[in-house]
């Protein structure tokens, strides 16, 4: 067992299963940080969407009306990180003195709580880029926060 894998087990056709579900939803799918080889652990599909896990999350969410959801989390074990988008690219989005401070104050919070210390910022200045995730997906499609 590989405590950090980080792809779904579906099997494709190929020797190597699963896709990294944090790079499969369509918003800027294919892009930085992604891969378009099976055995990669970032690889990103054959499409965007084309996992059920992702498809199910996108439908779900679309089926609402815009204004219905008023935030997004996306939660991984990796590591200690609070991270917003954008991932799939450098620049800050709009909100991002929003989206910062809320991060912050959940990083405070965890930290008086836990003692475990939260390193806070844009998915892709903060660790790396990475195209196709929930979070950028989320905001930059369906308009959530």
């Amino acid at each position: 067992t590989d405590r950090l894998w980080r792809k779904n087990m579906r099997s494709h056709g190929r020797q190597c299963p699963g896709v990294d579900l944090n790079r499969n939803f369509g918003y800027k799918w294919g892009g930085k940080g992604t891969s378009a080889n099976p055995c990669a652990q970032t690889y990103r599909g054959s499409k965007a969407f084309s996992e059920p896990e992702t498809f199910y999350i996108s439908k779900f969410i679309s089926n609402y009306p815009r204004d219905t959801f008023k935030a997004f989390l996306s939660f991984h074990s990796y590591g200690q990180y609070i991270l917003y988008p954008w991932g799939y690219d450098y620049q800050p989005t709009a909100d991002k003195a929003d989206l910062d401070r809320v991060a912050r104050q959940a990083g405070t919070t965890i930290t008086k709580k836990s003692g475990g210390k939260y390193t806070v910022g844009p998915s892709a200045t903060t660790l790396y880029p990475a195209a196709g995730g929930s979070d950028d997906w989320a905001k930059g499609f369906a308009g959530i926060k």
